[in-house]
């Protein structure tokens, strides 16, 4: 079962690695690639980001009623099965 709290706090982690990236993404192209410093900052924080939506992720799919999951785009599918969703309805955006 999927634990309420660890899945709040997993999705605060990348957005607070994504504000970063926002005031990093404030300077102007030339400043951005003349320091080592920002750039690193930028790609390790993109990591990060990466790694905590992936943790985020996992943490979901560990739930047993979702069912057996073994491409990582199954879990939308999955959820909204199991929510009594059609999959292209739970897809498609309505005007």
């Amino acid at each position: 079962m999927v634990n309420v709290g660890i899945l709040r706090w997993r999705i605060n982690r990348p957005e607070e690695y994504l504000r970063i990236l926002s005031r990093i993404s404030r300077y102007s192209y030339e400043e951005f690639i003349e320091d080592p410093e920002r750039y690193g900052s930028a790609e390790r924080f993109l990591q990060l980001a990466i790694a905590a939506i992936n943790d985020l992720g996992n943490h979901v799919i560990a739930d047993p009623t979702l069912g057996e999951i073994s491409w990582i785009q199954m879990i939308v599918g999955n959820i909204a099965l199991k929510h009594g969703h059609d999959l292209k309805v739970f897809l498609i955006r309505t005007p």
